[in-house]
């Protein structure tokens, strides 16, 4: 199998909706209420990802097998308050890959795709939210060389 890594087009968007629509059902579990979406979620999520798809800072990224989407990377090089050394840094906000294709490498080349192009950009860190209870998630994350450095702690209100 050849795969390939490359930025998302428009052309894209309707397979990274399909990629993000398991992506959800497979995080909904986690942390209660925190990670379930509403009923429009689907359509608000394509409207904003073709509404960002040509801002130079959002980074959006397919993994594809025989030309087919089967794993993608959203996130968005952001400027921190300029009272931190780390001016700027790529936030990770969404990387799925299809079951049958995980343990092929495909998450740490999106991860390392994502990398490159935000340093091109000025970004100096790499960040990302985890349920705690995703161990695939946090063992590849741990092997791309993140490590955790704070903690979201929540209570429903």
């Amino acid at each position: 199998m050849a795969f390939g890594i490359r930025n998302a087009t428009e052309r894209d968007i309707p397979a990274m909706l399909a990629l993000w629509k398991k992506l959800q059902a497979f995080e909904a579990p986690f942390g209660g209420d925190y990670w379930r979406t509403t009923p429009d979620a689907p359509g608000s999520f394509e409207r904003f990802l073709r509404n960002e798809i040509a801002s130079p800072d959002f980074v959006m990224l397919v993994a594809e097998d025989g030309g087919h989407a089967v794993g993608f990377l959203t996130g968005k090089i952001q400027d921190r308050p300029p009272i931190f050394i780390v001016q700027k840094e790529l936030h990770v906000d969404n990387l799925y890959v299809e079951k049958v294709f995980r343990g092929k490498g495909l998450g740490r080349r999106l991860l390392a795709s994502a990398e490159a192009k935000a340093k091109a950009h000025g970004a100096r860190m790499l960040t990302l939210l985890v349920a705690l209870e995703n161990r695939p998630a946090l063992s590849l994350y741990r092997e791309f060389g993140l490590k955790p450095f704070s903690m979201k702690m929540a209570k429903k209100i």
